[in-house]
C-alpha cells in the first residue's frame, strides 16, 4: 500500500503544531507531510475592557493566543469551546474551563455559569466565527458582548496543495474550520482541473464537512467529537 501523504491546511504555526502531534503519533506514517496554509491570522486593534468583565470566552485557539500575547490581564476566568482551547488557555495563565463541544455547548456552559451583576461575558474571536454565541447569550438575558481581535485573512490554494492533490498517491488531509473548508471548494469553482478523487478529509464536525461534500469524487469521515484529539485517533487508525 503506497504511503498516503499529509497535506495540513491550518494556518502556518498551527499546522506545525499539528504536524509534530501526528509525527509523534504515527512515526513515519505520511510522507510528505505537506503544510499549505489557506488563511492566515490577522491582529486586529481593540481595546477590551476587562475591568468589568466577569469571564472570557474563547471559541479558537487563535482568540486565546491573541488575547494572551497582547493584553496581560489573568484575573478574569475563561470558559472556552473545547480541551484543546481551555488546555491552551491554561499554559497561557489562565483559569480555564472546557465546554467540551461546540459553540452550542460553550453557551450552555456560559449559561450555568454566569453571575447576576457581577460583569459581562467577553467573547474574544475572530473576524469570522462558527455560531452566534453573543446573541444566543443575549437572547437568554446574559449580559454579553463581544470584541473582534484578529482576522483571519483568506489565502489562495498554494503550489504545494496542488502538487499534492494532483498526484497519483493517497491524501490524507484533516480540516478544522467551516471557513477552510468552504476555501477548499471554492477553489474548485475557480480551477475545474482541480481533482480531489485521492483525498480523503478529515473533518473536525459536520459543519465542517458540509462544504467538502461538494467535491466529487473525495471521501470524507467525520470526528464522532469536535477535538483536535479526535482527528490524531482517526489518522492513527487509518495507518495501523
Amino acid at each position: 500500500m503506497q504511503q498516503p501523504a499529509l497535506l495540513l491546511t491550518r494556518p502556518r504555526e498551527q499546522a506545525m503544531e499539528f504536524a509534530a502531534k501526528i509525527e509523534a503519533r504515527c512515526p513515519g506514517a505520511f510522507s510528505p507531510i505537506a503544510i499549505a496554509s489557506m488563511l492566515e491570522i490577522v491582529p486586529e486593534p481593540a481595546s477590551p475592557d476587562f475591568s468589568c468583565c466577569q469571564a472570557l470566552l474563547f471559541t479558537s485557539r487563535n482568540g486565546v493566543v491573541q488575547c494572551a500575547t497582547r493584553w496581560p490581564e489573568r484575573h478574569v476566568p475563561a470558559l472556552c469551546v473545547g480541551k484543546a482551547t481551555a488546555g491552551l488557555a491554561r499554559e497561557h495563565g489562565y483559569a480555564a474551563t472546557s465546554a467540551d463541544g461546540d459553540v452550542a455547548a460553550l453557551a450552555s456552559l456560559a449559561v450555568q455559569s454566569y453571575l447576576p451583576g457581577a460583569g459581562t461575558m467577553l467573547h474574544m474571536r475572530g473576524e469570522t466565527t462558527a455560531g452566534a454565541l453573543t446573541q444566543a447569550l443575549v437572547a437568554e438575558g446574559i449580559d454579553a458582548s463581544e470584541q473582534i481581535i484578529y482576522s483571519q485573512k483568506p489565502l489562495p490554494l498554494s503550489d504545494t496543495a496542488r502538487h499534492v492533490i494532483s498526484g497519483d498517491g493517497p491524501v490524507v488531509a484533516p480540516v478544522f474550520s467551516p471557513r477552510t473548508a468552504a476555501l477548499i471548494a471554492a477553489a474548485t469553482e475557480h480551477d475545474q482541473s482541480l481533482g480531489f478523487r485521492n483525498v480523503t478529509f478529515v473533518a473536525l464536525s459536520e459543519a465542517v464537512a458540509r462544504p467538502l461534500r461538494s467535491l466529487g469524487g473525495s471521501k470524507i469521515v467525520v470526528c464522532e467529537r469536535p477535538e483536535a484529539s479526535s482527528i490524531l485517533d482517526i489518522l492513527q487508525a487509518m495507518t495501523g
